[in-house]
């Protein structure tokens, strides 16, 4: 936004170079570049959330009681409750 906010007025003048050099690019390219810049940004949006969301997970897991033979423990009473 900022870019189109500076080249606005520069491309808007019919008596500058560089504004005739902006017009003569086919339009195809411009919806190309469109095109580009939204899968970039999609793909920056995906990581970050993936980032994120594993980072929560990481934050959760220094949480959890790594005692695994109690978890052992439980899943056995719960076999020999269900046998009774």
């Amino acid at each position: 936004m900022i870019v189109c906010g500076i080249l606005s007025p520069i491309l808007a003048s019919p008596h500058n170079k560089l504004s005739t050099l902006f017009w003569k690019i086919p339009n195809a390219f411009w919806i190309f570049l469109i095109c580009i810049y939204f899968a970039i940004a999609m793909a920056v949006l995906i990581e970050s959330s993936e980032q994120t969301r594993i980072r929560r997970q990481q934050y959760f897991q220094q949480y959890e009681v790594p005692n695994e033979t109690h978890k052992n423990v439980v899943i056995e009473n719960s076999i020999k409750s269900q046998l009774i």
